[in-house]
């Protein structure tokens, strides 16, 4: 029975595989499983000698010709010339085999056991194949060869993909394999699939007739079988689908449809065939409608790229992309500058993002003949996904606007078409617009979104400048949404510098994540303004009570979770992390899109022990929305972290222009002119530490005040068991006092008038930088922050090792360097042991040193991004510098980029402790 068993499997297992299609790779599927194949390369490094490749690749990752990228690119027309061996099966005689390719950059002519298995293929970003079918050998070894040529024959392909602002390679970078099917076949379907459950799709048959009579098809868990008889191809099948649940990209369900070729009952050929229900509607005048529900698109602009294989990626690569542009709250996704890994695009199905699917040319356009073909190509391989709203023809003038009506010749959905960067049928694209256009763009009447807005570089652009945009894109319901430029920073592996990564100066660090996805700071910035629910303390007694407002288009927040911790927070010299005193969960309150709710904490009696509340969101599927952190205890309460006074003397003298205080083993030397900290030693060693306070300020000084800088007034005495050092009057303050406790921890309190515009203003010292190894710090963080770019950050305590590193050239995150905000203390460890800063004054920023600038610091481009940081190493700051984008300075970019006014006086108390390395 057992050998009957197999023998039945077996045979129905041939007979299912007979009427499917079989497919064979000759490659590897990505990056990380490429087959090697032979390789001839004929010029540049590696070149005139037969080698092996692994296919898919890009060959100058792998040691072969030269790296260019495009827009400086003076390329020579390398080619790369492959051969590889495989074996069909014997079954394969009675099939019809198509042999695909996904991508070859440029072009590719293709023979097998030495015939040409068609014309010359022209454009590097599109899914072709050949009919092999007579040139096989199935059973025996076959023979498959392919020149490839970096530079078209055709001048525009040239133009429209090797001359952008990207990196351009050669090789076959995305997969080959084999396809075998039936005589008679099912070429390909093409669904439209809408919210009302209405559902049609074009079935094209191909292949010699033999006698088929009709197409039936499944949609799997709903209705009924439904079928049309063949005529002419296409065929098209109808249905009217009930229950089912639609596709958006906060619920992304997707469907199958089994689609069979029949005679009589016999199946000549099946297919299976992915899809979503959903309706798109560009409204004008109203806005953009998924389903009959407004949507704006929160998106950024994502190469195809990964630092050491190029353009070749892998299924893991797009799937963790998609994640992490998720992870921001993001809906949507550009694709820049042509149609991605179809991998991807299952990912964007599958996990929840709107695509704009975009055809190839950057600011120069493909000719009719050559672009009817690649729009071809790249409709009927992407049409059935849900996730492509819009196609793209081109980007900032490189559309061919003869080919805007091809898109709908091969698409039964008749998406909508936009050029990007231009006014088209309505829709609005225009990139990179200074805050007063974009205010006026956002009000109407046309339909706008911005396909790429904000330009990153370094750390510039993307999340710096966003709440003052999204803020009048939200609230104007003719604007759609936009997309920030750009995902990543497009560094490469140079294989020919020992391995650095090179983002071709500032061409390529635009990104908000680094080339091997390192977050940045706007990650976080982005994330927080874009997060679908947020949430502030309304009460905290008797009740802890949190207003929530609902951002999301379609999730009621009852489907959401939420969890609650309350905090207490190490002290500066722990290691230990903040501990959770209690916890829970709650199920969120019945709150519709757009709606507000309140939510109660349920804090346990004995919640005033604790430092701080978080509360972190989840979405319906369990992934985490955002965490807020909201201090339970004052400013005072959490930065009451030194030692106590204690007893003791202080001992002073005064010997010239210098103040020498002693406290126990510390000694500090002080200005007797202008009451500055020179100096801090113990009997062992001295820190690297003082010259300060200093005042500091840049911009525009409409008064100072009536305070001679040059002219001071200082006075010195004991007070009880505490020495005093105040400064009267002089170097900009009204009042500046020294306390000095038995136990040798300094108090500092000031005051200064200030009136004018200012990048910043506050108080500096000197701290070797020399000196400097980690930080420690309780404060919002971790990373740094600018006027422009406050939101991300999070109270907590956050240890970073120093680093420095050079923007465009390294990633090391989060920063050292920097103005960093909301800190209660700072515990700064030296070779000279630790210092520990605390203040009880809110709203208060410390700076540690001056960023280096990028690779490329003497730009037009790069200096819109160098931030103007105070003289000095530790600053302690009232106002902040902004920080500008790749093409517009700060104040262009709305109202938190202009400098900071001040009016009035400006005061603060600060506590010092040093220790010693033992």
């Amino acid at each position: 029975m057992k050998l009957w068993s197999v023998m039945i499997l077996l045979v129905v297992s041939a007979a299912v595989a007979d009427i499917e299609t079989q497919v064979q790779y000759l490659s590897g599927k990505g990056k990380d499983d490429a087959i090697a194949w032979e390789f001839f390369c004929t010029g540049g490094r590696k070149s005139n000698s037969w080698s092996k490749i692994p296919v898919p690749s890009c060959w100058e990752l792998h040691g072969f010709g030269n790296y260019a990228y495009g827009r400086a690119a003076k390329e020579t027309n390398e080619q790369g010339k492959y051969r590889h061996h495989f074996v069909v099966p014997a079954s394969w005689r009675d099939k019809v085999v198509h042999l695909v390719f996904d991508g070859v950059m440029t072009d590719a002519e293709v023979f097998v056991n030495g015939r040409s298995a068609g014309p010359r293929h022209c454009g590097a970003f599109y899914r072709f194949e050949h009919d092999v079918t007579a040139l096989l050998k199935p059973g025996r070894t076959n023979r498959l060869e392919v020149t490839v040529s970096k530079i078209s024959t055709n001048d525009s392909v040239t133009i429209a993909e090797r001359h952008g602002d990207y990196w351009v390679f050669g090789g076959i970078f995305r997969p080959v394999w084999l396809k075998a099917m039936p005589r008679q076949h099912i070429e390909r379907v093409a669904i439209d699939a809408r919210a009302n459950g209405s559902f049609a799709m074009d079935v094209f048959i191909g292949g010699k007739p033999l006698g088929a009579e009709r197409v039936t098809a499944h949609i799997e868990g709903l209705g009924a079988e439904f079928s049309a008889a063949i005529g002419k191809s296409p065929v098209v099948l109808t249905t009217q689908a009930k229950g089912q649940r639609n596709w958006t990209a906060e619920t992304p369900h997707l469907y199958r449809v089994k689609v069979s070729l029949k005679k009589g009952d016999a199946v000549l050929h099946t297919i299976t065939q992915r899809f979503g229900f959903r309706t798109v509607e560009a409204r004008p005048g109203e806005g953009l409608f998924i389903n009959g529900q407004r949507v704006r698109l929160k998106g950024c602009c994502r190469h195809s790229f990964w630092p050491e294989s190029g353009r070749t990626t892998s299924e893991t690569i797009s799937r963790d992309d998609v994640k992490l542009l998720k992870e921001m709250n993001m809906n949507a996704v550009r694709m820049s500058h042509y149609p991605p890994d179809a991998h991807f695009l299952d990912a964007c199905d599958e996990l929840g993002l709107y695509v704009l699917d975009e055809l190839g040319g950057w600011q120069k356009k493909y000719d009719t003949g050559i672009g009817r073909q690649l729009v071809g190509e790249m409709v009927r391989r992407d049409v059935n996904h849900p996730s492509v709203i819009f196609w793209d023809n081109g980007n900032e003038g490189g559309w061919n606007t003869e080919l805007d009506d091809e898109f709908a010749k091969w698409d039964p959905q008749q998406r909508a078409v936009l050029h990007p960067w231009s006014n088209f049928r309505g829709i609005n694209t225009a990139h990179y617009q200074v805050y007063s256009n974009h205010l006026a763009a956002c009000a109407g009447p046309d339909l706008y979104m911005p396909t790429e807005f904000l330009h990153g570089l370094y750390d510039g652009g993307a999340g710096a400048g966003l709440e003052d945009y999204w803020n009048a894109m939200r609230t104007n319901q003719t604007c759609l949404g936009g997309f920030l430029w750009a995902f990543l920073d497009e560094g490469v592996v140079r294989t020919d510098r020992g391995n650095k990564i090179d983002c071709a100066g500032n061409w390529g660090p635009d990104g908000i994540v680094g080339p091997r996805r390192e977050k940045e700071g706007s990650f976080y910035t982005i994330r927080k303004l874009w997060s679908p629910i947020h949430a502030r303390v309304v009460s905290k007694e008797p009740n802890f009570v949190v207003a929530l407002g609902n951002r999301y288009d379609f999730t009621n927040l009852k489907s959401c979770r939420f969890r609650w911790r309350l905090l207490k927070f190490p002290l500066p010299g722990d290691a230990a992390l903040p501990k959770v005193i209690n916890s829970g969960r709650l199920i969120g309150p019945d709150a519709k899109p757009g709606h507000d709710a309140t939510m109660r904490i349920p804090l346990p009696g004995n919640w005033r022990s604790g430092d701080a509340v978080s509360l972190e969101a989840l979405a319906p599927n369990g992934d985490s929305v955002w965490t807020w952190v909201w201090p339970v205890r004052s400013a005072r309460e959490l930065s009451n972290v030194l030692p106590p006074p204690g007893k003791g003397a202080v001992g002073a003298q005064q010997t010239g222009n210098r103040i020498l205080v002693t406290a126990g083993v510390m000694r500090f030397t002080f200005s007797a002119e202008d009451a500055r900290l020179l100096n801090v030693a113990t009997d062992k060693q001295t820190f690297n530490f003082g010259n300060g306070p200093r005042l500091v300020s840049d911009g525009k000084l409409e008064r100072s005040g009536p305070y001679n800088p040059y002219y001071t007034t200082v006075v010195h005495q004991r007070e009880g068991d505490d020495y005093i050092i105040e400064l009267k009057q002089g170097s900009g303050f009204e009042s500046l006092r020294w306390r000095i406790q038995p136990n040798g921890v300094l108090e500092l309190k000031y005051c200064y008038p200030l009136r004018g515009f200012f990048d910043y203003h506050g108080i500096s010292f000197d701290c070797a930088e020399s000196s400097m190894r980690s930080k420690r710090w309780l404060g919002q963080g971790p990373y740094r922050v600018y006027k422009n770019r406050l939101a991300g950050p999070e109270l907590g305590v956050f240890d970073v090792a120093y680093n420095d590193p050079v923007p465009g050239a390294s990633w090391k995150y989060p920063e050292f360097k920097g103005c960093f905000a909301g800190g209660h203390w700072l515990r700064l460890t030296t070779t000279q042991g630790d210092i520990t800063i605390t203040t009880p004054t809110e709203n208060l920023f410390h700076r540690l040193y001056t960023p280096k600038l990028g690779t490329d610091a003497g730009s037009v481009e790069s200096r819109r991004v160098a931030v103007p940081y105070p003289p000095g190493d530790i600053s302690f700051l009232h106002a902040i510098p902004p920080i500008g984008n790749k093409f517009h300075d700060p104040d262009k970019t709305g109202p938190q980029g202009q400098p900071t006014r001040a009016n009035g006086k400006y005061e603060a108390a600060l506590y010092f402790h040093f220790s010693h390395n033992k």
